[in-house]
C-alpha cells in the first residue's frame, strides 16, 4: 500500500513537472504579453469568455484602448487577407464607445455589425451618427433587445430612440422580443447579480481568470496549424475586386412567408412595448454582403425577404429603413464598394450610407 501511495505521489509529480512550463507560458500571455498578441483581430482579444459572460456587464473587457493591425474573418492566413490599421476603445460597461459617460438620446441594438468588426473606432456606426446629428449615440453591441430591456441604465435613463440592427442572415432566429419564462427570469437573476458591487469589486479576478480561460494562444498556433495542414474551402467571386463571401447563393434562399409575418409581427410588439415606455422604434435590417453582390452570385438572384419584411413592417407602423434599396442603388450608379472584401461586414462607405438615411429620420 506504502509503494502504491509512493507511485501515485510520483506520477502527480511528474504529470506537475511536465504541465509547469505550459501553465508559466499560459500565465506569462496573461500578465505580460498585450491582450492581442495571440489574436488576427481585436473581436477576439476584446470579447469576454465564458465566465466573462455570467460575471462582467458587456460583451467586451471594459476600458479597452487596442491599436491593431488586422484582417478579416473569411480568410485571415490567405492571400485575400487584408490589413488594417483599426482602434478599438471600451467603456466601463464593455461596449465600444467612449461616450458612456453621457446619457444616451439614441441607443443602437445590434450585432457584430454595429460593433463595427473590420473598422476603426471613428468608423462605426454610432460614431458616425452621433456626429451627424449631434444626439448622443450608444452601441449596445454586440447585444440583443433583451439586454437593453432589462439594464437598469435605461430603465432609469430611457433614450429617445431605439434603433434594433440586425443582419439579415440572422433576423428569422434572432428573437426580436424580450425573452420571458423559466430561462428568461435566470438570465436577468444572473444579471442582476452581475452588477451587484461584490461581483463589480472581484471584476479584476474576473477577468484575468476569464482571459486564462480563454486560452487565445492555444487557438492561434491551432489555427495556424489548421491554416497549413487543412485546405482552405473560399467562396471567392470576381466583383469589381475579388471578394469573399460567407455562404454564397445559400445567402439568398426564399424565406417563407410565416417566417416573414413572424418577424413582422414580433417587431410591432416590440415598437408597442418601447412606446410605452416613451421610446421611439426604428428597425435596421443589414443587407448580407451576397444579398447586395447578388448579380455575381452562380444563381443571379436577388432575395426578396428584405422588400416584403419591410412592406410588412411598414403596414403595421414600424419604422425601418430600407438599407437594400439604398446600397443597390449606390452599387448601381456609383459602384461603390460598401462591404470588406476579405470580411462579411459592411465598411466605412456601406456606413456612411446607412448614417445618412437614420440622420434623416432621426431629424426633428
Amino acid at each position: 500500500m506504502a509503494e502504491q501511495n509512493r507511485d501515485i505521489k510520483k506520477f502527480v509529480t511528474r504529470a506537475i513537472l511536465f504541465a509547469l512550463p505550459f501553465l508559466l507560458v499560459i500565465f506569462a500571455e496573461v500578465i505580460f504579453l498585450p491582450i492581442d498578441a495571440f489574436t488576427f483581430r481585436v473581436w477576439e482579444a476584446a470579447e469576454v469568455g465564458a465566465l466573462g459572460k455570467a460575471l462582467l456587464p458587456g460583451t467586451y473587457y471594459p476600458t479597452l484602448h487596442i491599436i491593431k493591425n488586422e484582417v478579416g474573418d473569411l480568410g485571415p492566413h490567405t492571400k485575400y487577407a487584408v490589413k488594417r490599421n483599426v482602434v478599438w476603445n471600451t467603456d466601463q460597461f464593455g461596449y465600444r464607445t467612449e461616450n458612456s459617460t453621457t446619457t444616451p438620446e439614441v441607443v443602437i441594438v445590434g450585432d457584430s455589425t454595429i460593433v463595427g468588426t473590420g473598422l476603426s473606432q471613428p468608423d462605426i456606426l454610432s460614431e458616425v451618427l452621433q456626429k451627424k446629428t449631434g444626439l448622443a449615440t450608444y452601441p449596445l453591441a454586440a447585444s440583443g433587445i433583451d439586454q437593453f430591456l432589462a439594464s437598469p441604465r435605461f430603465i432609469n435613463h430611457p433614450p429617445k430612440v431605439v434603433v434594433l440592427a440586425s443582419i439579415e442572415r440572422s433576423i428569422v432566429n434572432t428573437p426580436m422580443a424580450p425573452y420571458s419564462g423559466l430561462s428568461g427570469k435566470l438570465k436577468t437573476f444572473v444579471r442582476d447579480f452581475a452588477q451587484t458591487k461584490f461581483v463589480a469589486a472581484l471584476r479584476p479576478v474576473t477577468i484575468f481568470v476569464d482571459r486564462l480561460l480563454k486560452q487565445n494562444m492555444y487557438h492561434y498556433f491551432k489555427a495556424r496549424i489548421e491554416s497549413v495542414m487543412v485546405p482552405s474551402s473560399l467562396l471567392v467571386y470576381n466583383t469589381p475586386k475579388p471578394m469573399l463571401f460567407l455562404q454564397g447563393d445559400a445567402a439568398n434562399l426564399p424565406v417563407p412567408n410565416t417566417d416573414t409575418n413572424r418577424v413582422a409581427q414580433s417587431l410591432k410588439q416590440l415598437k408597442i412595448l418601447l412606446a410605452a415606455r416613451g421610446i421611439r422604434f426604428i428597425f435596421l435590417p443589414v443587407p448580407d454582403k451576397e444579398d447586395i453582390y447578388w448579380q455575381y452570385m452562380p444563381a443571379k438572384k436577388q432575395p426578396i425577404f428584405l422588400p416584403q419584411l419591410i412592406k410588412e413592417l411598414k403596414a403595421n407602423g414600424v419604422e425601418v429603413v430600407d438599407t437594400q434599396a439604398i446600397f443597390s442603388e449606390e452599387l448601381a450608379k456609383n459602384q461603390t464598394q460598401l462591404y470588406q472584401t476579405d470580411d462579411t461586414h459592411w465598411n466605412a462607405a456601406g456606413v456612411e450610407l446607412t448614417a445618412e438615411a437614420l440622420a434623416r429620420m432621426l431629424k426633428p
